[in-house]
């Protein structure tokens, strides 16, 4: 038997042997674009878990700053206007404080504000109003 040689091709033949360089780069550019896109997903879903995580960790900071606060007596509550409590031992090492505003509403009625701060991003990230009443 002889091999056949590839002759001239005829008229709507093609010979196809692989992929053309511009069907390699329209490929690689499409995978490039799609793996972009998941690296910008998974990004931004990090970054989202890691501040619902932190507001977390304020609010939970808050609540026992609060119930510290609630088991003052009555009479301590006005000494506690203009304090300022660390979720840490140092100032330096903490995320977050919270502002401590007290002041006599009425005859025997202190309202009691707290403000939560992010010490890292220097934003409030909520505020508590709350009135004490002496029993």
């Amino acid at each position: 038997m002889s091999e056949q040689q590839p002759g001239p091709l005829h008229r709507g033949e093609r010979r196809c042997n692989g992929f053309s360089l511009i069907e390699v780069a329209i490929a690689t550019a499409v995978l490039g674009a799609v793996l972009l896109a998941t690296a910008m997903a998974f990004t931004s879903t990090t970054r989202a878990t890691d501040q619902a995580r932190r507001t977390t960790d304020a609010a939970i900071f808050l609540e026992a700053t609060l119930e510290n606060v609630s088991g003052q007596p009555y009479e301590n509550l006005l000494t506690l206007n203009g304090n300022t409590v660390f979720d840490e031992t140092d100032a330096d090492d903490s995320n977050y404080s919270v502002d401590i505003a007290t002041f006599l509403a009425e005859v025997n009625l202190v309202q009691v504000t707290a403000t939560l701060n992010d010490l890292e991003t220097g934003r409030v990230i909520g505020r508590v109003n709350t009135l004490r009443a002496n029993r």
